[in-house]
């Protein structure tokens, strides 16, 4: 049986977009000092009855301690486990930009829902060690590269911190930026208005 675990959203702000800098307790040590951090959507599990949206609302004032608008969007398509992405018909959440599976047991049941939000307000990291804001492509490319944060920076995306982040540290992709990275690369068409 297919459950509902989670809720994310791709956040608009100031004409980019901002994401999770994910807590220290998921970073991952390399051998020597290198350190690698994951860039994820904001969200997080569902809890108790939550819908998705309620999920979602609830994580957005955790984790960047504002408010979003849920953007109207008609179109909405699912990345199933074999990581196959098709049309969904039937809608079972409003405004629904996608949903993902995991790709792996016990997880290909688990389904997460993905909404277009727009911040209302200025962004600080509740929860959250920092946020990341950026452009989609330059994200993507850099997450391809391997790069560090210091990178990231000079490149143009900005770092909205409350507690100290290893500027040498590599970045990569996590839950639902890691669905960007794959439709980025095999079905661009899906996401090009984020572009």
């Amino acid at each position: 049986m297919i459950k509902t675990v989670g809720a994310s959203a791709v956040i608009k702000y100031k004409n980019k977009y901002i994401f999770e800098i994910q807590k220290r307790h998921k970073w991952y040590h390399c051998s020597g000092s290198n350190i690698v951090i994951g860039i994820g959507c904001i969200g997080g599990s569902i809890e108790n009855e939550e819908s998705p949206i309620e999920t979602l609302r609830r994580e957005v004032k955790e984790e960047i301690k504002t408010k979003i608008n849920i953007i109207e969007w008609n179109s909405p398509f699912t990345i199933n486990s074999n990581l196959e992405v098709n049309t969904i018909e039937s809608k079972l959440e409003e405004n629904l930009f996608f949903d993902w599976y995991g790709t792996r047991e016990p997880y290909k049941k688990n389904r997460i829902c993905v909404f277009l939000g727009e911040v209302i307000g200025d962004p600080f990291p509740g929860d959250l060690p920092g946020l990341l804001v950026a452009d989609i492509e330059l994200l993507i490319e850099c997450i391809k590269n391997q790069s560090t944060i210091k990178h990231c920076i000079n490149k143009g995306m900005e770092i909205i911190n409350k507690e100290e982040i290893p500027l040498e540290a590599k970045i990569k992709g996590v839950g639902t930026v890691k669905k960007l990275e794959e439709l980025y690369e095999n079905h661009k068409s899906r996401i090009k208005h984020l572009l």
